[in-house]
């Protein structure tokens, strides 16, 4: 059935000016924002490429090609240099030819720094002098410190947060001061400190609710009492023994951090922060705690996971990271997962490599080593001796085409498979990947870098499936 779902939305407007298709989106979310975001900021196109010179040896005749390369003819080879560079389609290269903006940020934003007295990051030259530079009076100053001055200097400032201080005030880099704005918003963004932090989250809390403070000791008087820390501070105004500041913290990380992010900051709130009602804080934000598990539950075959899938895969995940505190969901009250996903958190390549019918494989092996002639048997005794003896080594088989390299090969693969081990078969192109079981390039699947030298090493994390399937595996052919 074809209904309206399937056009794609389009400004008529835009269309008949510029005559041409342009995707109209409206940013009703808080996802699509991020999207953009990322999507701007996810650096230029790459591109490889190869340049040559092709011309006709002296020797050959028109059809038959060569490349001059270091001013001698030399025959084309199968591996070539290449360039990796930046990708400039012509309408790009149109549009910066004339300066134009690739993209524009409305409003401005003044980043105001967070940190706990003496504790802010200073700027130095490698030349400069170390004694000079921690005691220079510009580098002792932040958009922080300046806000509690201009709280003594302006009595307009006394009236305003330090998160919407920006709306009504400037900030100058070179001078490193805040003035009266005359022109123009912005819109001010505290850096995100996370509950991990301590003190500084504390602090965080307090510049959020409390106006005209004129430094850190009065911002931790409450009521005429000065406190020892910010947290008996937030403790004293109230923002501490409600999950008013859990709410705020949660708030402010759906704006930014993706769901993986947000389950470790929500596990951290549960763990150390002992909330009043943390199944409120779940119902509240279960929607961006889960917000990458829809896409992951459909690279795991589940085309439409349903949301009380997704809800339980989270609910697991939080589990186990709670595990590691001593902790559980019944704990906190929270739901336990009403589907379970044990499968799904196997390893996936390992999933791959197992899946065959070993008693298929084993009546195939015994059919193909009584075909095998003598030097196809040497070389099969070969390695299989040496896999079953557990030997490590490198066994190279050579021969002309034709004489039945790749069925030895395959041979050995369902070998291995047949014992219930696991054997990775690997090849440098393609086209030579596709004649083995379960063939696949190395480049690829072993993350080898193209360009190789002293330096390189492959991109493999201790804890990636892959490395986890490497260490099981028993052969690499």
């Amino acid at each position: 059935m074809v209904d309206n779902q399937w056009i794609v939305p389009y400004n008529l407007h835009l269309a008949t000016k510029y005559h041409a298709h342009i995707n109209v989106e409206i940013c009703s979310s808080i996802s699509a924002v991020k999207y953009l975001y990322k999507y701007v900021y996810k650096g230029p196109d790459r591109v490889t490429a190869v340049v040559e010179k092709q011309a006709n040896m002296p020797d050959q005749d028109n059809n038959a090609q060569a490349v001059v390369a270091n001013g001698e003819w030399q025959n084309r080879d199968e591996i070539k240099a290449y360039l990796e560079g930046h990708y400039v389609s012509a309408s790009e290269a149109s549009w910066r030819f004339f300066s134009f903006r690739m993209h524009d940020e409305t409003p401005s934003i003044t980043r105001l720094t967070v940190h706990e007295p003496g504790m802010h990051i200073v700027m130095y030259n490698d030349n400069a002098s170390i004694f000079e530079t921690v005691n220079s009076e510009q580098n002792q100053k932040t958009t922080l410190t300046e806000y509690l001055q201009a709280n003594i200097d302006y009595p307009l400032a006394r009236e305003v947060t330090y998160m919407n201080f920006p709306s009504v005030f400037t900030w100058t880099n070179g001078t490193k001061k805040w003035t009266i704005r005359q022109r123009g918003c912005c819109v001010g963004r505290l850096y995100f400190v996370s509950l991990s932090a301590g003190e500084c989250y504390f602090l965080h809390t307090l510049l959020t609710k409390v106006k005209g403070v004129v430094s850190f000791e009065a911002l931790r008087t409450i009521n005429g009492v000065v406190h020892d820390t910010f947290k008996s501070a937030c403790i004293a105004l109230g923002l501490y023994d409600s999950d008013d500041e859990w709410n705020a913290c949660l708030e402010e990380a759906v704006g930014m951090q993706t769901g993986v992010q947000l389950r470790s900051l929500f596990v951290t709130i549960l763990a150390f922060g002992v909330p009043s009602e943390p199944c409120m804080l779940w119902d509240k934000y279960k929607e961006h705690i889960c917000d990458d598990y829809k896409v992951a539950l459909q690279h795991r075959s589940i085309v439409e996971p349903s949301i009380e899938q997704i809800e339980s895969w989270a609910l697991h995940s939080l589990q186990d990271v709670l595990a590691k505190f001593s902790k559980t969901l019944e704990d906190f009250g929270l739901p336990t997962p009403s589907v379970a996903f044990d499968r799904l958190e196997t390893n996936r390549l390992l999933e791959v490599e197992r899946d065959y019918n070993a008693e298929v494989l084993q009546a195939e092996v015994v059919m193909a080593i009584k075909s095998l002639n003598d030097g196809q048997r040497a070389a099969y005794n070969g390695v299989i001796d040496a896999y079953a003896a557990h030997h490590a080594k490198v066994i190279f088989i050579d021969g002309l085409g034709g004489m039945g390299k790749t069925y030895i090969e395959n041979l050995i693969l369902n070998v291995v498979c047949s014992r219930g081990n696991i054997a990775l078969a690997v090849a440098s192109s393609g086209i030579t990947a596709l004649l083995l079981s379960g063939g696949q390039t190395a480049h690829s699947y072993l993350k080898i870098p193209i360009a190789l030298d002293c330096t390189s090493f492959c991109y493999i994390h201790k804890q990636d499936d892959l490395a986890v399937l490497i260490r099981q595996t028993k052969l690499i052919l």
